[in-house]
């Protein structure tokens, strides 16, 4: 717009446009509700555009805009300039002539022009009717077999003119008879270098000048409109600065009016905004929060919980919504700290000073980095900026190098940023970091859950407390169509990687370490006969095994596998091959359980070491 009105290059559309802009500010300036609304908008036009104006000055400034355009551009409806018609001539050729210059400033302003545009088409309509019509009602009345003469009007668009165009209409005897005077005035016509244009069209000298007329009143009446349209572009330039300060505040009022009505009808809400400082607590609650891209109104989200006072450290399995929930708090975080609503039935969230979000990383060959040094290099950048004010959040933390080191360098990170007492989330497949001695005092474990049905462990999509070691690797793999040959051996390799028993004497309990690690257990029974089983909560299971009458004294031989999949697998595989080396089992039943997993094997085919 402003480059436009600059440089005199702003047509009528534009004007329109500018016209409409003013009167819908003019329109909230007249109504009582959105007046309010729009002195609210001012500070942030203000600080969008840079210019600190006046609320009545502009709408003082926009009313008077609007009249002047008003008063000179013809407006959507106003038809007060009709283009020229002559059943003689094809309409086509008045209406590439004239609509150019037609219908872009108010008749008042150019009434001597059109006036002579108007005279000079009669005039041309006058000479084709002289010239032209004799000959084409000779042409029509002469009949004749195929190939007879032929002969009519039309509209040379190349060359803008209006034309005779026939063959085979010349008379082989003179005799004065009706056109014969109009056939001799005929001459080949030319183009603008005075070159025949073709062997079959024609003009004559009056319609040639009438052409001229015609063409020069246009060109005057195109001029003076050209004319009028810059005066007037040169008279909004010295109000450009409210013309950009009306633009911007409408578009802004118009993209707030579109999000609350969309957030409306999504099911949306305004959340409660917090002050770290002035209420003393760090803490983000959003209760039914769901994915932004997904409409809550159709019923398409999970809807999730989140109470966050501290650090979480998220874990879950492929496909259970760890990315999801970081980009759902990530966006809600930033729409509700701007304002604007969130995908949640409620919201509480703080004033953060940054929010910073870590997702999966590239390598940049441009930089000669490696994807680990691109996540690094944005890691350093977290947690050099982060306060005890920021939001954090970090998806699978240090994937792009070895599990070991890349375990303890996410370990480090993790403790840091405990200790800064950021809110945040660090998810992570690196389940490693559990057994490490992390010097942490906030930071809290949570899981993306999973359910166990007709078989096979599920994710749900929700946000739990606790520790989930179940990745749902072979699951995924076979959803994603890997073979099943390739599947079978990975499994084989997973069970042959062996396993560290543990065990858990008479009167002793499992060590805290394994709260929330799925378990495979063998329980020695004083009666002799073992007891096979699988385990998210062995503390739990232990305690409830002994509560029965005679097993105080049982003892447990446990091992810790990944995931409750693998966990009902091994259970099955332990039931099955132990029963068929002839060890006395209290629940052989539980053997018959072959669908557990990925795997169609039969399960005496695999051997647990």
């Amino acid at each position: 717009l402003v480059k436009l009105l600059e440089l005199r290059e702003a047509n009528h559309i534009e004007f329109c446009r500018i016209k409409n802009v003013l009167d819908e500010i003019l329109h909230m300036y007249g109504n009582s509700e959105l007046n309010e609304i729009l002195e609210l908008l001012m500070d942030p036009t203000w600080v969008a555009t840079g210019l600190k104006i006046d609320f009545e000055t502009l709408v003082e400034e926009c009313r008077l805009a609007s009249v002047r355009i008003g008063e000179m551009i013809s407006l959507d409806g106003e038809s007060d300039q009709k283009i020229c018609s002559y059943d003689n001539i094809p309409s086509e050729f008045f209406e590439d002539m004239e609509s150019t210059w037609k219908g872009r400033v108010k008749r008042i302003h150019i009434e001597p022009e059109i006036a002579e545009v108007e005279m000079a088409a009669e005039a041309l309509s006058l000479a084709v009717t002289e010239d032209f019509l004799p000959i084409i009602s000779r042409i029509k009345a002469t009949t004749a077999p195929l190939g007879g003469p032929k002969g009519e009007i039309l509209y040379a668009r190349e060359h803008e003119a209006v034309w005779f165009k026939g063959k085979k209409f010349r008379p082989t005897v003179w005799a004065s008879t009706p056109g014969e005077e109009q056939i001799k005035q005929l001459k080949p016509a030319v183009d603008s270098k005075g070159r025949k244009v073709g062997e079959e069209w024609f003009s004559t000298l009056k319609v040639e000048e009438a052409l001229e007329r015609y063409h020069e009143a246009g060109a005057k009446a195109k001029a003076k409109v050209l004319e009028l349209l810059r005066g007037l572009s040169s008279e909004l330039q010295t109000k450009i600065n409210i013309l950009v300060f009306a633009s911007m505040l409408l578009v802004i009022g118009k993209a707030l009016f579109a999000h609350v009505s969309e957030g409306r009808r999504r099911k949306w809400v305004f959340p409660a905004l917090k002050d770290i400082e002035l209420d003393g607590a760090n803490c983000l609650k959003m209760n039914g929060l769901s994915p932004y891209w997904f409409d809550a109104a159709e019923g398409s989200a999970v809807h999730n919980t989140v109470d966050m006072q501290s650090l979480f450290l998220l874990t879950g399995p492929n496909g259970g919504g760890k990315s999801s929930l970081l980009r759902s708090i990530c966006a809600a975080s930033l729409l509700g700290i701007c304002g604007l609503m969130v995908p949640a039935e409620s919201a509480s969230i703080p004033y953060f000073d940054a929010i910073m979000l870590h997702m999966k990383s590239y390598d940049s060959p441009a930089d000669g980095k490696s994807s680990f040094q691109v996540e690094m290099s944005e890691i350093r950048s977290i947690v050099t900026a982060t306060t005890s004010r920021s939001l954090v959040l970090i998806d699978e933390i240090c994937r792009g190098t070895e599990t070991a080191k890349g375990t303890c360098i996410a370990g480090s990170i993790i403790e840091t940023l405990d200790n800064i007492g950021c809110l945040g989330i660090v998810s992570t497949h690196l389940h490693g970091i559990f057994s490490l001695p992390l010097k942490i005092k906030n930071a809290a474990y949570k899981a993306m859950g999973t359910e166990y049905l007709d078989g096979q462990t599920v994710p749900t999509w929700k946000l739990v407390d606790g520790i989930c070691r179940e990745s749902l690797a072979f699951e995924t793999a076979k959803r994603e169509g890997v073979p099943e040959t390739i599947i079978q051996r990975a499994e084989d390799l997973y069970i042959a990687c062996g396993v560290n028993c543990v065990m858990i004497a008479a009167r002793e309990q499992p060590p805290p370490s394994i709260i929330g690690a799925s378990c495979v257990y063998v329980m020695l029974r004083p009666d002799k006969k073992l007891y096979i089983g699988q385990t998210d909560d062995l503390d739990g299971r232990i305690r409830a095994h002994r509560g029965k009458e005679g097993m105080q004294s049982a003892s447990f031989l446990y091992f810790v596998v990944p995931g409750k999949s693998i966990a009902c697998q091994i259970e099955t595989l332990l039931i099955n091959q132990l029963y068929s080396q002839g060890f006395l089992l209290a629940n052989i039943a539980d053997g018959k359980h072959r669908n557990f997993g990925t795997s169609s094997r039969p399960v005496e085919t695999l051997t647990v070491p």
